[in-house]
């Protein structure tokens, strides 16, 4: 497909002829690929589901085109080449025809189309006589539409996480991975020959509350079709059988033996408000603050601790980065720690320098006095006494200007929570999605003496204000 005038094919490659209209284009790369398959056998797979969008109920499966004509043999010829240098004025390859006026098929795509699949190079509406690259030699075939979002998603196995192999391997279509973390996954090409596999993320792109919403009109991701598209695998290259096949999910094995607990403390995740009112993510603790030998930690008996009520008070609630630390662990011993998501959103919690093992989650019961706006109570309405309250608490910024956060009253736990099926916990982690109104427990052994920290892995959260420090200390000390 050539590329000339306005026409351009629909198919999985085929090459964009000069549409101005570049907008409404959603299937432009981001990046020019390096390789495209001369013809890629697109047959059917019984695989994929059928998209029930089409009139005729085609079966539709990335790419997004299907060949009326199935290839008998492997294609002949090696990818070829795409000259970064043609991006925007050459020819490329596409693996169907492209689509003219009237139904016209014709490799030369002259008509008014424009281009729907993931695209090759993007030509111009000159005949470029120079153009060394190899018609398709297959039949061409009319296009099914840009809907691969109705395509039944493939299983892969996640054999491994942030810091080591699972406890076993486990078998999925969706994972969730959250800003900061890490998993080994396998998939198996086998069946899906002269296909492209597209990778994608289905989060939508607005702030994450932890549900992910496949189908109906709520569907996550509404507004984010086109920027979804992460990576896309064309399985073009013959079957190696020189290489042996020797995975086994069975075989996945990996423990951890974590010694008696030895201490828990509750640390809370918090949204309050910096100087200026600006919604401002903030670390802290659910009770008031003691250090490794039972003793209080104290506010700052300062200036501007004592301008905001807070001098020779016990800390608790919300604190900043520049504030006294307040969990100090001994050297070797394992603690659980459970993180209260009082906020209204998800947030990546990463503790430095250990891993840990996911133990439990509870949902958060609130009191039924409490606005749901910030889950604190109006001005003159007191406590029902069954469940979760915040009590409002200035906060002292790094420049000695007043915030707003939260202390918190009454903490109620109730039912446990299992995780959705698209996380996977199982293994050794350093970093864990805490939803909001959770309980996410964790459990750690401390083993490096030192300064570290925790935080949530959102960068803009972390740089403002959710990181603080924690110290593991000797025994002695």
């Amino acid at each position: 497909s050539k590329g000339k005038g306005k026409g351009g094919s629909k198919g999985s490659k085929g090459s964009k002829g000069d549409d101005d209209d570049d907008v409404k284009d959603a299937e432009e790369p981001t990046a020019v690929p390096t390789k495209e398959p001369d013809e890629p056998d697109l047959s059917d797979n019984d695989d994929y589901g059928d998209d029930d969008d089409d009139d005729d109920d085609e079966e539709v499966h990335p790419p997004t085109t299907e060949p009326t004509q199935e290839p008998t043999t492997e294609p002949t010829t090696e990818p070829t080449m795409v000259p970064t240098s043609d991006y925007g004025k050459g020819s490329s390859k596409g693996s169907k025809g492209s689509k003219g006026d009237d139904d016209d098929y014709s490799s030369k795509g002259k008509g008014k189309g424009g281009s729907k699949g993931s695209k090759g190079s993007k030509g111009d509406d000159e005949d470029d006589e120079d153009d060394n690259t190899e018609e398709p030699t297959a039949a061409p075939t009319k296009s099914k539409g840009n809907n691969i979002r109705k395509a039944k998603p493939i299983p892969f196995y996640v054999t491994g996480d942030d810091h080591a192999l699972a406890f076993q391997a486990e078998k999925k279509t969706t994972l969730m991975i959250e800003p900061g973390a890490r998993y080994d996954i396998v998939i198996d090409f086998l069946h899906y020959g002269h296909q492209r596999i597209i990778m994608k993320n289905i989060a939508g792109d607005e702030p994450f509350g932890g549900d992910v919403v496949l189908e109906g009109p709520d569907r996550q991701g509404t507004g984010f079709d086109y920027m979804d598209r992460i990576m896309a695998f064309d399985v073009v290259k013959p079957f190696d059988h020189h290489v042996p096949d020797n995975f086994d999910a069975d075989k996945i094995s990996f423990s951890v033996e974590f010694p008696p607990v030895d201490n828990s403390r509750r640390l809370g995740l918090f949204e309050g408000r910096d100087e200026f009112g600006r919604l401002q993510p903030i670390l802290g603790t659910i009770d008031k603050a003691i250090d490794d030998k039972g003793k209080p930690v104290m506010w700052p008996d300062n200036e501007a601790y004592k301008m905001a009520g807070l001098a020779e008070k016990q800390m608790e609630g919300t604190m900043g980065w520049h504030e006294p630390t307040t969990e100090i662990v001994r050297i070797g011993e394992t603690e659980l720690w459970e993180i209260w998501n009082l906020s209204a959103d998800a947030h990546p919690i990463h503790i430095h320098m250990v891993f840990f093992e996911v133990v439990d989650r509870y949902e958060v019961v609130w009191d039924s006095a409490t606005t749901e706006i910030d889950r604190s109570l109006a001005d003159g309405v007191d406590p029902q006494g069954d469940g979760t309250y915040l009590i409002p608490q200035t906060m002292v910024q790094h420049d000695g200007a007043i915030g707003e956060g939260f202390r918190v009253g009454n903490p109620t736990t109730g039912d446990r929570v299992d995780k959705p099926f698209w996380y996977f916990e199982d293994g050794p982690k350093d970093s864990i999605m805490a939803l909001p109104n959770e309980v996410t427990i964790v459990k750690a052994t401390f083993d490096k003496v030192g300064a570290f920290v925790w935080h949530c892995h959102i960068l803009s959260h972390e740089d403002h204000e959710m990181m603080r420090r924690f110290e593991i200390v000797e025994k002695s000390m």
